[in-house]
């Protein structure tokens, strides 16, 4: 029987943050760790969210578009019933690859691998789970498409790791049915020449492109999405485009 690697403490908080997200009412969203739970802001016209929650005297002063993005994805499976029913990440609209839907839960964000001898700690953007294949989902979300290379590379590792303990992690979460295979998605700003035609080498791994109507995106990257929010009523609505399914991660 393979030892189990996820910290017994991790998922102690893991269960507790599950229950008070499915609680929460407000912009907030509970992030589990080994040391306890962390409260962490996804209000969307904040210019940082996933920072730990903050009054208006303590807002962060930088921005980061890309933990905005993140935070978009964490309102979509709130807005599922408070995390209780799969979300509609792709309708069948935008999947030029199978017409099908992908409608996921939401299991994690920043899930973090411990430092190695040969890097840092690195923290995996979302954690995902597709209902309708049994497969757990990596999203590695960017800002702009000049990351191609460096996005591949995230995601060999991380769903190296994952797969090495996809059973253990639906367990966790409550999937008894287990986990069939383990999919990776570069999510980037969407470019029609990125389609499924396109010989473009992505590794093997998934394509998403969003888009809106408001102009967020301008030279192919992702540019103050939180004063689009804000000048929009918080109406700002984004579309992902499948362009390219995952293979399916196989040791």
């Amino acid at each position: 029987m393979k030892p189990i690697t996820v910290p017994k403490k991790l998922v102690k908080y893991i269960h507790i943050a599950r229950d008070l997200n499915r609680e929460e009412g407000g912009d907030v969203y509970h992030h589990p760790t080994e040391n306890g739970l962390v409260k962490k802001c996804i209000d969307l016209s904040c210019k940082k969210p996933l920072t730990r929650v903050h009054t208006s005297s303590n807002k962060p002063k930088s921005g980061s578009s890309e933990r905005w993005l993140e935070a978009y994805i964490i309102q979509l499976a709130k807005l599922s019933d408070n995390y209780k029913k799969p979300f509609k990440l792709v309708d069948k609209e935008h999947n030029l690859v199978d017409q099908a839907e992908m409608s996921c839960c939401f299991l994690y964000s920043q899930l973090k691998f411990g430092k190695t001898e040969d890097d840092g700690a690195r923290p995996l953007d979302c954690l995902l789970y597709e209902p309708s294949t049994s497969h757990l989902i990596i999203l590695e979300l960017k800002a702009t498409r000049k990351e191609r290379g460096k996005a591949i590379g995230e995601l060999e590792y991380y769903a190296k790791k994952v797969y090495q303990d996809k059973d253990e992690l639906a367990e966790i979460f409550g999937y008894s049915g287990g986990v069939k295979a383990v999919e990776g998605y570069i999510v980037w700003p969407g470019n029609d020449k990125f389609n499924n035609k396109t010989p473009l080498d992505f590794g093997g791994w998934g394509l998403i492109g969003y888009s809106d109507p408001y102009g967020i995106i301008t030279n192919g990257s992702l540019v103050k999405p939180w004063d689009q929010f804000k000048d929009y009523k918080n109406k700002l609505t984004i579309d992902f485009t499948m362009y390219r399914r995952s293979g399916g991660y196989q040791v």
